[in-house]
């Protein structure tokens, strides 16, 4: 759909404005989350996109929620090491 951009009235033009800017920051948001945690999501969402669809989040709200939703496997969070109790001290 071509839009006049002369045709806009002020209001339109901040809000599309500001459409615009939310959607580019939620994608830098989504971006540099840690790949290792979210690479299911990550590569389902690049996955729909090649298909056609647009499955990314447009709002904050909506990012949080689909983050705070996301089953993470667990295989891929960082866990500390358990030390071994069998090595020796030196003091």
């Amino acid at each position: 759909m071509d839009v006049d951009p002369s045709a806009l009235t002020e209001d339109e033009t901040n809000k599309t404005i500001q459409e615009i800017q939310e959607e580019f920051m939620v994608g830098l948001l989504i971006s540099s989350t840690d790949q290792k945690r979210f690479v299911g999501l990550k590569r389902e969402l690049h996955k729909s996109y090649f298909k056609g669809l647009d499955e990314y989040p447009k709002t904050f709200k909506a990012t949080k929620r689909l983050f705070a939703t996301c089953k993470v496997d667990q295989s891929n969070i960082y866990a500390r090491a358990h030390p071994k109790k069998d090595g020796v001290v030196f003091l």
